[in-house]
């Protein structure tokens, strides 16, 4: 893949200057989406530990559509992430390569997009895996709760099948951006269409799990109103409220698709218990130090 990188120190001073690829000659155009699809796949091939070569934003369109996906990822970090000096990444880039030697300057373009990538990558390839490690930890589900509503496969039979990881981030991989930004977007309104339907005690409940508090906290079980039974009762329903909203809108789907798509719920329900938590001024040092009221 090397061999076809066909980027040129001019390529690099005409993106600088007109700040816009899109504004760029034709050619430019196609080298920096070159150099783009380029750096996004060996960074991904290093994130996943992989030799094969990774599905890629867009990847059922053309080679330039793909190209132009890689680019959106990196170019929203080159233009609004900043470095230390306080210039964003793409000034810094340029400025630094302008401070080189003229023989070293193309390199210098090069290695400071590639390092950007690699941080947008890993940003990339974090996000899923953080929700399905969650999912596998079954910190929402429980290990005997069916995928599906009406029974069938559980967590457990799911997790008993080592490769289910890898099946469940390949999964991931073969979409397309598009794809990708739907199934975070369903996600995301389903992650708060159940909180909504959480009554006070699950939300308190779902609240200390995520923070790691043990439910048996006598000063969070006078704060949610109950006893320690209805406290696990109460944690134990949110998953089941969860499960019951997913299957309703997607029950037609196969046990692998619902089970990426509870750990993408999981994590846009994270994000809204931690925004009721804060609005309720809740404290999780303070609850964690009182744990040991029950030791």
């Amino acid at each position: 893949m090397q061999n076809q990188l066909n980027d040129r120190l001019s390529d690099w001073i005409e993106w600088h200057q007109t700040c816009d690829l899109d504004l760029c000659a034709e050619e430019t155009r196609e080298n920096l989406l070159s150099f783009a699809r380029y750096s996004f796949v060996q960074n991904t091939r290093i994130e996943l530990k992989t030799d094969e070569l990774p599905a890629l934003p867009d990847q059922a369109g053309t080679s330039d559509e793909a190209g132009s996906a890689c680019w959106a990822h990196i170019e929203d970090r080159l233009l609004t992430g900043r470095h230390s000096s306080g210039k964003t990444y793409k000034y810094f880039i340029c400025d630094h390569a302008w401070l080189m030697p003229p023989a070293q300057r193309h390199a210098s373009f090069r290695k400071g997009f590639l390092v950007q990538m690699r941080n947008v990558v890993r940003s990339y390839v974090a996000s899923d895996r953080k929700a399905l490690e969650r999912e596998r930890a079954g910190q929402l589900f429980s290990i005997d709760q069916p995928i599906g509503e009406t029974g069938g496969d559980t967590q457990g039979d799911l997790l008993s099948d080592t490769d289910s990881m890898s099946k469940s981030a390949s999964l991931l991989s073969s979409l397309s951006a598009v794809e990708r930004n739907e199934f975070r977007d369903i996600s995301n309104s389903l992650g708060r269409d159940v909180f909504l339907q959480l009554d006070e005690r699950m939300r308190y409940a779902l609240w200390a799990t995520l923070n790691g508090i043990s439910l048996a906290t006598p000063a969070l079980l006078k704060r949610a109103d109950c006893g320690k039974s209805q406290f696990y009762a109460a944690k134990r329903k949110v998953g089941v409220v969860a499960v019951e909203m997913i299957e309703q809108c997607y029950g037609e789907e196969d046990s692998l698709s619902k089970y990426v798509l509870r750990a993408f719920v999981s994590d846009a329900l994270e994000k809204e218990t931690f925004l009721w938590g804060k609005s309720e001024k809740l404290d999780s040092v303070r609850f964690r130090g009182e744990e040991g009221d029950n030791q």
